[in-house]
This record gives structure tokens, C-alpha cells and sequence, in this order.
């Protein structure tokens, strides 16, 4: 697939530049505290979103590589309690996102953090990730769909997974090929990807229901078990996932 390398990393800094002057002058008002929120997410969030991790972190487990990394990991508040969780036992884990986030010590620790873009995954070195996750984060809002699939597909193993979740975009009638759905699932496949989606719901206080496309992708060559397979063992369990979690945090 096509693509202008100098027109698309122009785009990259742009967005990266905004993002950074957005941390470090802050948002005031309704519209910061949606932002602070979005990035503070708990690991039950994750959970929800994806609609489980434990049949991906069980695929990450056969791989040669065991490491996770969190696309856009905001706080890290997410990735950190999955991490401490049974079902992260034997994985390892790190996150990115262009700025650094202020409680890392607290959390996974500055060690586990990588300031780094989902179009270039700086510090990562080629494959060695088994699994990628993108939960509402830098997949969705990425400046540049090529470089980021590239990059991807650049640090996943062979037999790598990603899993994401994607705004289907609201008012959409051809879920869920908005353009943005569209052009990743289709740099996927164009790298020979086994690719299934699902269309869920997730639930907010006030009762809404809000649509979001789960994703998930696995490098060539062809496994075992299917994408398709994979998203379907989550989907049956992902309830019962999230009452793990919530138990083991209380401890």
C-alpha cells in the first residue's frame, strides 16, 4: 500500500507537538477533567474495553517473546494492575505514550516506560513483543495509520497479537469501516494479518451505551487458533475477567 513518508511523519510531529503542549499547559474546565480521566484508566476499564485479556495473554504465553506493551498508556494505572494480576503471571510488561506520566514510581515504575510514539516505537527493538495493546489510545488517534501498522508490525514477533479497542464512530450506519477502521484493517490484512472484529457496547454511569470495535490481529504465519478464536474465548469470559481483577485489587 502507498503512502508519502515525508507527508506523514510532518503529520506525526504536528500531532506529537499538540500533545505535548496539552500535558504541560493542562486543561481546565468539563473538557480537562475528561481528559485527565480518559488517561487515569483502571485496569477493569481495559477489561471492559477489549472485552477480556486472558486468552491473548495466553497466546502471548507460547510465544518466544513474552513482553506486552500498552499503545498510549496514559497514567499506566491500567496496565500496572493487569501486570500485578494472575492473569499477567509470566508476562512481562511496559508501556508508551508520548509524555511521561507523573506517578510512574508509583505504578510500573520508569524502567517499564518507553516516551515514544505508536508511529515509531522508538526503544523498542524488532521483534520483541508478543502481544501490543491499545485500549481508546494511540492506535485510535494516531496521526499516521501507515507508519503506525509498520511499526507494529516491525516489534511484533512472528505469531505477535495485537488487540484493540476502535470508536466505530458515532452515527456510523457502515460499522465498521469508518475511514480511520477502514484503512487499519486493510494495512493489516496487506501484511498478511489474520484479522476478526467485534462490535460491543460498553456501559457509562448514566446508563448510555456507547459502541466500540474490538480488534484483534495476529502476525504470519498462521496459528493454532484464529483471531477469530482468540476474541471469542475473551468474549465469554470477559464478565467474570473483571470480578477477578476487582477482587484482587481489594486485597
Amino acid at each position: 500500500m502507498k503512502y508519502n513518508l515525508k507527508t506523514e511523519e510532518k503529520k506525526v510531529v504536528k500531532e506529537i507537538d499538540k500533545a505535548k503542549k496539552l500535558h504541560r499547559e493542562g486543561v481546565k474546565g468539563l473538557r480537562g477533567k475528561l481528559w485527565r480521566a480518559f488517561r487515569d484508566r483502571s485496569p477493569e476499564s481495559y477489561v471492559e474495553s477489549l472485552r477480556g485479556v486472558d486468552a491473548f495473554f495466553s497466546h502471548v504465553r507460547k510465544l518466544p517473546k513474552k513482553q506486552i506493551i500498552d499503545l498510549g498508556t496514559g497514567t499506566a494505572r491500567a496496565i500496572h494492575g493487569l501486570s500485578e494480576g494472575l492473569m499477567g503471571e509470566g508476562l512481562s510488561f511496559k508501556g508508551i505514550d508520548v509524555v511521561r506520566p507523573d506517578q510512574l514510581n508509583d505504578l510500573i515504575g520508569n524502567e517499564h516506560f518507553i516516551e515514544t510514539s505508536v508511529e515509531e516505537l522508538g526503544g523498542i527493538d524488532d521483534e520483541s513483543c508478543g502481544g501490543l495493546l491499545s485500549v481508546a489510545g494511540a492506535l485510535s488517534y494516531t496521526a499516521s495509520i501507515p507508519l503506525s501498522i509498520l511499526s507494529i508490525d516491525r516489534v511484533l514477533v512472528p505469531g505477535g497479537i495485537l488487540k484493540a479497542s476502535l470508536s466505530p464512530g458515532l452515527g456510523n450506519k457502515k460499522w465498521p469501516y469508518n475511514e480511520r477502521n477502514r484503512q487499519i484493517i486493510d494495512w493489516l490484512k496487506s501484511l498478511g494479518y489474520d484479522v476478526s472484529l467485534k462490535k460491543v457496547y460498553l456501559k457509562k454511569a448514566n446508563g448510555a451505551r456507547i459502541p466500540n470495535v474490538v480488534l484483534i490481529a495476529i502476525k504470519p504465519p498462521l496459528q493454532e487458533t484464529s483471531a477469530k478464536e482468540l476474541l471469542e474465548k475473551d468474549l465469554e469470559s470477559w464478565e467474570k475477567q473483571m470480578g477477578q481483577i476487582s477482587e484482587e485489587r481489594r486485597k
